[in-house]
């Protein structure tokens, strides 16, 4: 069973990106332009720093490395956004899960520079919310949601069985 989607990704018109999702398309514009602000200072005094030779090989190169990650994250959090306030899905179970990659390169490059600090429950929690939107926006579990929905309404007034493992 597939869902009819036009060649833009959006859904039928009575299925739309829920306002939660839209929210959170708005804050991800926001903040992937803010960040694309943030960065600009930053990659200004590590050129800066590097004319003073006080930093090692191999920091400038995870520094750049991580520059390069954020940058990226930052543009695709902006196209996210976009797909979600104009309720186009297509691409954006896949954005998630790259910009999920994304953060847990963030997270590694941030450790090895400077160490565990709470800048990374940051990335912790946008983690989260990468996959909670990537297990809501992914087709074929939206097509599992629709099946199951479509039995339970098939069955009528039938009492729900609980899932394997847990207490119904």
């Amino acid at each position: 069973m597939t869902e009819d989607r036009n060649d833009e990704g959006r859904m039928p018109d009575g299925q739309r990106v829920p306002l939660p999702l839209k929210l959170f398309g708005a804050l991800c514009v926001l903040g992937g332009l803010a960040s694309l602000g943030d960065l600009v200072p930053v990659a200004v005094s590590l050129v800066q720093g590097l004319g003073g030779a006080g930093y090692r090989t191999a920091s400038v190169a995870i520094f750049a490395a991580l520059m390069a990650v954020l940058a990226a994250s930052a543009v695709l959090f902006v196209f996210l956004g976009v797909r979600l306030l104009l309720n186009r899905r297509k691409h954006a179970a896949a954005t998630a899960n790259t910009l999920a990659a994304l953060t847990v390169l963030s997270i590694i490059g941030t450790l090895m520079l400077f160490g565990l600090s709470a800048h990374h429950i940051g990335y912790l929690v946008q983690l989260v919310i990468l996959i909670a939107v990537t297990s809501y926006l992914d087709p074929s579990l939206a097509e599992e949601r629709a099946a199951a929905q479509a039995a339970q309404d098939g069955q009528g007034a039938a009492p729900r069985r609980a899932a394997p493992g847990r207490r119904g």
